[in-house]
């Protein structure tokens, strides 16, 4: 009972943790871009077309945010299977593959970034072009 309570404690504290990661990330995000409204109204003002420069700027936002999650799950992956054999050594088994949760967390996390560069990128066009 102690132990499923300790565990239970550990996995709500994960969440909470991942969630601030989150925030933290698409605010950080956000910052960048609204750092780059000068020239995003310099070149609406200059006649680009709004859909080309979303397009131009989400290229150029969204693709380090995939490999950073790319990198993330690999190292997390690592870390798994040297815990797994580490344990495995004390007689105690996980896996030794990441499971779909993770996947399933990481795929969740790059759409939620995605929202957040498109919303962010929409306004500030929007905002320049009226």
């Amino acid at each position: 009972q102690i132990v499923n309570m300790v565990v239970r404690i550990s996995w709500i504290t994960g969440i909470i943790l991942l969630l601030f990661a989150l925030l933290i990330f698409s605010l950080f995000i956000q910052l960048t871009i609204a750092s780059c409204k000068e020239e995003i109204q310099l070149l609406i003002t200059l006649g680009a077309a709004p859909k080309q420069l979303r397009q131009f700027l989400m290229w150029r936002f969204f693709p380090p945010n995939i490999f950073i999650m790319m990198g993330a799950v690999l190292i997390i992956g690592l870390l798994q299977y040297w815990v797994a054999s580490w344990l495995q050594q004390q007689y105690m088994f996980i896996s030794h593959i990441l499971s779909a949760y993770t996947f399933a967390t990481a795929l969740v996390f790059l759409v939620v970034l995605w929202i957040v560069n498109f919303v962010t990128i929409q306004h500030y066009i929007q905002k320049e072009n009226n």
